[in-house]
């Protein structure tokens, strides 16, 4: 602005100067928080784009240009609502879990997302997290083909003031996971004696509590005090044959499996009451 000053520049070759130089400084810094956090930073980003709108205002003096700009703002709108939200460039993430749980009827597939393609690739319904009390989050199921992976084995012994847990998985998983009600508290996992807790350490859910073993095939959680259900679950990364008319639906939905991905999950339950 200043050399445009010094240059006894007009306002449009003003205004034109300092917006080019407020889109390459500002736009690439909108571009990345997009692309980092998507449309939930959507308000963000229209503060940004408004901050640099501020710079072409000179050119709204002319009732020509702002009916050009206006009507090209149309015209991106438009172009923006008609695109699609996901693309093979930039798809969605998707990941497909197979669960096999004593407590329900038949295994189930479970997806976070429903999509037209799955939809006619499957019957779904809405997700009963009845039985899943530790986790609420909603999501689709449909009955799947039973695979006959064999379950976790979980045992009990009593030790001095409470319990040890062992749970001994059948199958080469990835993660062996334990959830336990009761008034107990973990001591040691797999022989090690947890660290104490910070002051700022929240249990996410004073009902369950939780442990886990990775790269293991079985998992030893000892327990001060008492314990009155248990549910033992090993995970696998990937899905059984029998879903790949699901994978193939997904890849037609412009979605792709994120953080760990495709999951096989096997229950076991153990209850005292």
């Amino acid at each position: 602005l200043t050399i445009c000053a010094l240059a006894k520049a007009n306002e449009v070759v003003t205004s034109v100067v300092a917006s080019t130089v407020a889109a390459i400084v500002l736009f690439p810094l909108g571009i990345v928080l997009y692309d980092a956090l998507g449309g939930r930073l959507m308000l963000a980003l229209a503060i940004v784009i408004g901050i640099l709108a501020t710079f072409v205002a000179p050119l709204f003096a002319s009732i020509r240009n702002a009916a050009i700009v206006t009507s090209l703002a149309i015209v991106c709108a438009i172009i923006a609502i008609l695109s699609p939200t996901y693309t093979l460039a930039k798809p969605q993430r998707l990941s497909l879990l197979y669960v096999d749980d004593p407590a329900a009827p038949a295994p189930r597939w479970i997806t976070p997302v429903m999509t037209p393609q799955l939809r006619d690739a499957a019957k779904f319904d809405a997700l009963d997290t009845s039985i899943t009390p530790w986790n609420t989050a909603s999501g689709w199921s449909s009955i799947a083909p039973q695979q006959n992976l064999p379950r976790p084995i979980i045992t009990r012994e009593d030790i001095a003031g409470g319990v040890r847990i062992r749970v001994r998985t059948q199958r080469a998983v990835n993660r062996i996971t334990l959830l336990y009600r009761g008034d107990g508290t973990i001591q040691r996992v797999n022989g090690t004696p947890l660290p104490p807790k910070s002051a700022r350490f929240r249990e996410r859910n004073n009902d369950w509590k939780y442990a886990s073993a990775s790269a293991a095939t079985e998992l030893v959680v000892d327990v001060a005090g008492t314990v009155t259900e248990v549910v033992a679950s090993d995970v696998s990364h990937g899905l059984p044959a029998a879903g790949a008319a699901l994978m193939k639906a997904r890849e037609a939905s412009c979605a792709v499996p994120s953080h760990e991905g495709d999951l096989t999950i096997v229950r076991a339950r153990q209850s005292t009451k």
